[in-house]
Parts: C-alpha cells; sequence; structure tokens
C-alpha cells in the first residue's frame, strides 16, 4: 500500500513540477503590484504573483494538518495510558482474593448483604 501511494504521489508530483518550472520560465516579464496605504507599487515577476500566494495556502494548510495531528496523537496517548491503567487495574482485581460471600446477621436484627 506504501509503495502504491508513494508511486501515485510521484506521478502527481513530478508532472506538476514540470508545469511550474514552464510556468514561472514563461511568465517572467514585470508586474506591478499596489498595496492601498502605499504610495507607489512594487514589481515582482509574474511567475511570483502567482505562485507565492499558492505557497503560503500550501504551508498554512500543512501547518494546521500537523497542528490537527499532534492533537489527534496526544488524544490517543492519552487514552493508550487510560487503557494501560484500566488493564493494570483489572490484572489486579482478578489476582485478588474474591471477598467473602456469606451473609452476616445486623446485631439490630436485620439481614446483611455485602456490598
Amino acid at each position: 500500500m506504501r509503495r502504491l501511494t508513494r508511486f501515485l504521489f510521484w506521478l502527481i508530483a513530478l508532472p506538476l513540477a514540470v508545469l511550474l518550472v514552464v510556468f514561472a520560465l514563461s511568465n517572467r516579464q514585470p508586474l506591478t503590484l499596489g498595496l492601498w496605504p502605499l504610495p507607489d507599487g512594487f514589481a515582482v515577476p509574474a511567475y511570483a504573483a502567482v505562485l507565492l500566494p499558492l505557497l503560503i495556502g500550501l504551508v498554512a494548510g500543512m501547518l494546521v494538518g500537523a497542528a490537527r495531528r499532534m492533537a489527534a496523537q496526544a488524544r490517543a496517548s492519552a487514552l493508550a495510558r487510560r487503557v494501560s491503567s484500566l488493564e493494570r487495574d483489572l490484572e489486579a482485581a482478578r489476582a485478588a482474593p474474591a471477598a467473602p460471600t456469606t451473609v452476616a446477621d445486623d446485631p439490630a436484627g436485620k439481614t446483611l448483604l455485602p456490598l
């Protein structure tokens, strides 16, 4: 399964990388980008104006994914510790001698059952 995933990754990533390089080489003419509070714009290559926001979005998505993955791993680790603790308690309860199950009489004359 892992080999198939790796193969599919390269099957998609390699043509996409070639396409991005061709795009960058074909669009080197400068664009002037203006930002509202600044009086003058600044010139950037056309490919940077397109690819830089994509790169920023990719990095932001990877950071969000990493944060979710770490939260899930922390939750799984806490649950694993809880399961381990409960298994130890179960083994201790199985190893302990059974409590007597006899019925005792109360001095007041009532019959008491064990808890």
